[in-house]
């Protein structure tokens, strides 16, 4: 294949990029003798995304920018972005839970707390927020020695994302870390609530019982859309979406259960 590649490759970023992500080290380096990896970050971005740390480990010794979002070929233009929203290298590695390629990537000077949005006027994320998302603690915890803010720096935070999506170990992690328990989603959200009142609107009593055992305010008022709804508004709202549309719901949502959890901590009727 190493041969045959060298015989016929076309020597283009868009090969670069093909080779990385397949995780094809010789004719990687093979492109390499030829291109200039700052011009594509697309390659860098690929490999990271596909988990191949040795690829990103020889992009990031060639000089590959660890933060740049998209790849260029010349100043005649763009070749495109490597997907529809703002990322980077180390965005898409914590995504795809590659733990070795963010080791990698935050040892040769990937930024912890760049921040990334999703389009124009969009909410902000920082690289915490997305490990926290997917429920990775040990991620978490490499990207708050490596200096992430624990509170993140875009409209939401880690503990957001963990309350959202239910995942208590990484909640234990972010308090323990300092993390604001009272925060509110900032940006163009339409709406902008504490991270109690998103585990309650999910259904995650345990990581609602935590963040409540910890100091979270029962009585909390949302905005926005949500108008002043406190947790126990939300559930009640929750309930009654799910009695209009039971085959969306499915009975899942343990409306019951939260409300006596709500009032067991002083929720107001």
């Amino acid at each position: 294949m190493g041969l045959l590649f060298r015989l016929f490759a076309k020597k283009t970023y868009e090969e670069l990029i093909r080779e990385c992500q397949r995780g094809r080290k010789d004719n990687v380096l093979f492109l390499l003798e030829s291109l200039d990896v700052q011009k594509c970050s697309g390659a860098l971005r690929a490999a990271a995304a596909a988990g191949h740390a040795e690829i990103v480990q020889i992009l990031l010794e060639r000089s590959a920018l660890p933060d740049a979002k998209s790849y260029e070929t010349t100043a005649m233009g763009s070749v495109g972005d490597f997907s529809t929203y703002e990322s980077t290298a180390l965005t898409d590695a914590i995504k795809g839970r590659h733990y070795g390629v963010v080791q990698v990537l935050l040892k040769h000077g990937a930024n912890p707390n760049k921040v990334r949005s999703v389009g124009t006027q969009a909410p902000s994320f920082s690289p915490i927020y997305d490990a926290a998302r997917v429920g990775d603690v040990r991620m978490v915890k490499l990207l708050l020695e490596a200096g992430a803010d624990v509170d993140g720096r875009g409209d939401s935070s880690p503990l957001h994302a963990a309350a959202w999506k239910g995942h208590l170990d990484v909640a234990k992690v972010l308090l323990e870390a300092g993390a604001n328990i009272h925060r509110r989603l900032k940006g163009d959200w339409t709406a902008h609530p504490q991270p109690i009142h998103m585990a309650v609107e999910n259904g995650h009593l345990s990581v609602a019982e935590f963040l409540l055992e910890n100091g979270a305010d029962v009585n909390a008022p949302g905005s926005g859309v949500n108008g002043d709804k406190t947790p126990l508004g939300y559930v009640i709202s929750r309930m009654d979406m799910d009695r209009r549309y039971p085959s969306i719901s499915k009975g899942s949502y343990p409306g019951m259960e939260m409300k006596a959890l709500l009032n067991k901590y002083g929720a107001l009727k």
